[in-house]
């Protein structure tokens, strides 16, 4: 009885490092992604040219093609991030479920353990 926990806590484990582990790289990958290309667009879209002529732009400009590149590119680094803290929050609480299941079966243990101790106890008593 008192290897079921410990393989339980060894599997709750794993599994909550696995999910923390996946959530932290969509989150970085999301950040990374961000960094290194929807930035650069954005700076060439609002640093290089002014206000009046990004709307002074015609539909099939680079301009416009910029500016929808921008738009599609936010939701998808967006959602990558949602994700990734999402599965990372889903990581934790499975290790804190784990953490409570555990803590239910301390009793169950403890009271193997003083089973144990009791009858050793008794078996040293009648010699």
């Amino acid at each position: 009885m008192a290897n079921v926990p410990v393989k339980m806590i060894k599997k709750v484990t794993t599994v909550a490092i696995v999910f923390s582990l996946i959530g932290l790289g969509m989150a970085w990958g999301a950040l990374i992604l961000e960094q290194t290309t929807l930035v650069p667009l954005q700076d060439e879209y609002f640093g290089e040219t002014t206000k009046a002529d990004r709307d002074a732009a015609e539909g099939g400009s680079r301009l416009a093609k910029d500016l929808a590149e921008i738009n599609s590119r936010k939701p998808t680094i967006l959602t990558l991030k949602l994700v990734g803290i999402a599965t990372i929050l889903f990581g934790i609480i499975i290790a804190l479920l784990g953490i409570l299941r555990m803590l239910s079966l301390m009793p169950i243990g403890l009271g193997d353990v003083i089973k144990a101790n009791m009858m050793e106890m008794q078996m040293s008593k009648k010699d």
